[in-house]
């Protein structure tokens, strides 16, 4: 991984070779694979902010744990897997766009997930998947996700919340989606 000082980097290694990021907020952009190392950088302690992922076989943006993690303008198109995915106690996403991957265009798995004012598009499994209590889904737009293969199941959502006590809030706009209901739970839509 070649890194400055400042808040640019370039992810080129493996993440046997990653080293911690000190600097916030962090700056990436990365287009071959190993690229979602920007996750293997400690991005829980510093925040992520206008950074690209494409075209990696694995999922592109990963925060795989920590206390919270905060990505803002971030795209992830064309990833094999997840374009953004965040585990942890506590997530923040917020304008960013996520199209044509693999899995899910956003997948959180953490309590109190905020998606705010993003984009998901044209990726496999679905647009955007929590997976934790009290999320807040505000302001995103989901459409033609959850097409793998370019068929339809019927399976695919454009929004889904699972895993909670305390339901999920906010109002998304959700259309064209595999799954005809759009969202899940419907009052997300």
């Amino acid at each position: 991984m070649q890194c400055s000082k400042t808040t640019h980097a370039t992810l080129t290694a493996p993440a046997s070779r990653a080293r911690p990021l000190r600097a916030a907020p962090r700056i990436f952009s990365a287009s071959s694979d190993n690229a979602r190392e920007i996750a293997s950088a400690k991005l829980a302690r510093s925040p992520l902010k206008s950074s690209t992922a494409s075209g990696n076989t694995g999922s592109g943006i990963v925060v795989a744990s920590g206390p919270s993690a905060k990505i803002t303008s971030a795209a992830a198109s064309g990833n094999g897997e997840d374009g953004i995915f965040i585990g942890g106690a506590s997530a923040s996403v917020k304008s960013s766009t996520a199209s044509g991957n693999g899995f899910f265009g956003i997948e959180v798995v953490a309590d109190t997930a905020n998606i705010l004012s993003s984009t998901v598009s044209g990726n496999a499994d679905g647009g955007i998947a929590v997976d934790g209590n009290a999320a807040q889904l505000k302001g995103n737009h989901a459409e033609a996700n959850g097409f793998a293969g370019g068929a339809s199941n019927a399976v695919g959502l454009g929004l889904s919340a699972v895993g909670y006590t305390i339901a999920p809030v906010g109002t998304n706009v959700a259309r064209g989606n595999d799954d005809p209901n759009e969202c899940q739970p419907v009052s997300l839509c």
